[in-house]
């Protein structure tokens, strides 16, 4: 199978790429949250490894992207559990062959939501 990744021409090296920009975006049922992600330009495809946790650290559901190859991602991450009051999010950028990762966190608080119809049982 061929290989369409072309590196732009600002690309960095593996060491370099970071996250730039992360932010969540609960969506109106309270069991999925959007998540939206953007990479520096890479001459590699990097993995992603996405994490969200309680307040008090306990991981709630992940996302593990292999070799990505776009600079700006949008994942939904589902939950087992309704939407909480706040929550830690952690994109991860990895390169396992060479050892090198990059991690970014932000800490967010769904808005309250007086709506249940759209809740799931």
């Amino acid at each position: 199978m061929p290989h369409f990744f072309r590196p732009p021409p600002d690309a960095l090296p593996p060491a370099e790429v970071r996250c730039t920009n992360l932010r969540a975006e609960p969506l109106g049922d309270g069991r999925r949250i959007r998540v939206y992600l953007d990479l520096t330009p890479f001459l590699q495809p990097p993995d992603v490894f996405v994490t969200l946790s309680d307040a008090a650290g306990e991981e709630i559901t992940h996302s593990h992207l292999i070799g990505v190859v776009n600079q700006r991602l949008t994942i939904i991450l589902h939950l087992r559990t309704p939407v909480e009051r706040r929550y830690i999010l952690t994109a991860t950028v990895n390169y396992p062959a060479l050892n090198i990762s990059n991690e970014h966190s932000v800490v967010f608080e769904p808005p309250v939501s007086t709506d249940t119809e759209n809740h799931l049982p």
